[in-house]
């Protein structure tokens, strides 16, 4: 090894006289410490101090790292690790970062991607990835990536997002959008779904179908709406063709009318089929229009509407509707009956829409007291409830409420009945109770309408855990037995629950 020794005065450069190169300095171009990424090379000597003086640093190559300031060596990067270098050939590395997942390193490599401007570790062959991070040979890239519905990227399988899919086509790079007339609203997912029938999209990559509007509808998977048949097309809207017409193809501006001598009385038509000799209603409904019967002085009916609410037509002539009778009425139009006023509810007048309780005005019918609403009929409270009301904006209605705790209504009771208190020595801890429970053996509660076991007590008072008595020690454990605040209560000689 060559050295560059200037000595003190007085003294001779010798090759025996080793003993003196102390007395020496090196020269000032030598290093003691290198900083973070780099080490010390080629050992010169020692300091006056007695540190190691080195001929210079050098950056740590791809395989190691240094974290600190000092005379110390590079540090090997553990496998499963790479060298987080601070240049594009990976080396000066400051520090080790373990291997992300899809990706290893036997802690020798270190790779630097310009293009996405980081270091990695050598990253999984395509449509491969690991189980997990920390790998450190090529055998882990065991997991291939689910070709249905996800991509592979850098060494790591992605799962579509919502309006994309991927079907099971190998290594995919990419998802593709679900096209117009189909979404997506899952990730993940191999296909996309057509939008169904009353629904449309127009865009690719949707995530949800757009709602048909103005009458319009569609089949499935369609990406515009149309107007149906039986339908023309006004603006933007869909009108039902009129009684007497009717059109037989989507998406039209018109409507075609019947054949001379024909009609028919229902809007919406789709076929010529429906027009027929004028001779008739149809049930339910009754003539609304008339027409001049050409070169005749005889005037027939040229359309049919439905009959009104509290009427009815069971005919398919051109007879008129008729009212209901009174104990009957009709909420719906264009019925061919009348339906019986519900139990607890009466009708005495023609051609109404509702029923209504004995003495009150003729609106939505109601049940009396003691009864409740269900559908079309009253039923009454059952055991268990009581009657009450209930207000649903200015209009109040009779219901059946379940019985509060602490008291019950029993099946032989009557419906306008209210619910009792549970009498004393007994109580109901639930609501709807039938019948109330007893207090155990030997205890009894204070008052009525009581709601919880807690009100039975031992002597009349409330219970606590006292020491059993001596005679009765060895037989019965002391948690088994009761007594009173004011000392030993009837019950110290009975098991009191």
């Amino acid at each position: 090894m060559v050295m560059h020794l200037r000595c003190r005065s007085h003294t001779a450069l010798s090759m025996v006289a080793v003993v003196l190169l102390y007395q020496c300095q090196i020269v000032s171009t030598q290093v003691t410490d290198c900083p973070i990424g780099r080490e010390p090379y080629n050992m010169m000597g020692r300091n006056q101090g007695g540190r190691p003086v080195f001929e210079g640093c050098r950056l740590c190559d791809s395989s190691t790292f240094s974290n600190q300031q000092g005379p110390e060596p590079c540090e090997d990067v553990r496998r499963g690790y790479r060298s987080d270098g601070g240049r594009s050939d990976c080396k000066g590395g400051i520090n080790e970062h373990i291997c992300a997942v899809g990706s290893y390193s036997d802690g020798t490599y270190c790779q630097s991607d310009t293009s996405l401007s980081f270091h990695t570790c050598e990253i999984c062959d395509f449509a491969t990835t690991t189980d997990g991070n920390g790998n450190y040979y090529e055998p882990t890239c065991n997991i291939d990536c689910n070709t249905h519905g996800s991509y592979w990227e850098i060494g790591k399988c992605h799962e579509c997002s919502a309006g994309t899919h991927a079907d099971n086509e190998v290594g995919r790079g990419s998802c593709d959008e679900c096209q117009p007339g189909t979404v997506q609203y899952l990730t993940g997912q191999r296909h996309c779904d057509s939008c169904y029938g009353g629904t449309y999209q127009d865009e690719s990559g949707a995530t949800s179908c757009k709602p048909c509007e103005g009458g319009k509808t569609s089949l499935g998977g369609a990406t515009q709406c149309f107007c149906p048949a039986g339908t023309k097309k006004v603006s933007e809207t869909c009108v039902s063709c009129p009684s007497g017409t009717y059109q037989d193809e989507t998406d039209q501006t018109s409507c075609t009318s019947c054949a001379e001598g024909t009609t028919h009385f229902t809007e919406g038509q789709t076929s010529q089929d429906s027009c027929n000799s004028v001779d008739g209603c149809p049930a339910g409904e009754t003539p609304c229009c008339y027409k001049q019967v050409e070169g005749t002085a005889d005037w027939k009916p040229s359309a049919c509407k439905m009959c009104n609410k509290g009427k009815y037509s069971d005919t398919t002539d051109f007879s008129e509707c008729e009212p209901c009778a009174a104990g009957t009425f009709q909420d719906e139009k264009g019925q061919s009956s009348c339906r019986d006023c519900p139990a607890g509810t009466f009708q005495g007048s023609q051609g109404k829409s509702s029923c209504s309780l004995q003495g009150g005005e003729n609106r939505d019918w109601e049940c009396r007291q003691g009864w409740t609403r269900e559908i079309d009929r009253c039923v009454p409270c059952l055991a268990g409830t009581e009657y009450g009301s209930l207000t649903i904006g200015d209009e109040t209605r009779n219901v059946c409420r379940r019985c509060a705790v602490g008291t019950f209504k029993s099946i032989d009771m009557s419906p306008d009945d209210r619910c009792e208190g549970c009498p004393i020595g007994t109580y109901s801890e639930t609501t709807g109770a039938t019948r109330c429970t007893d207090c155990p053996a030997g205890q009894s509660t204070g008052s009525r309408n009581s709601a919880s076991i807690d009100a039975c007590t031992c002597g009349g008072v409330a219970r606590r855990p006292v020491s059993a008595p001596p005679l009765l020690a060895e037989s019965q454990s002391a948690v088994d037995f009761y007594a009173s605040s004011g000392g030993l209560g009837h019950c110290m000689y009975e098991n009191c629950p």
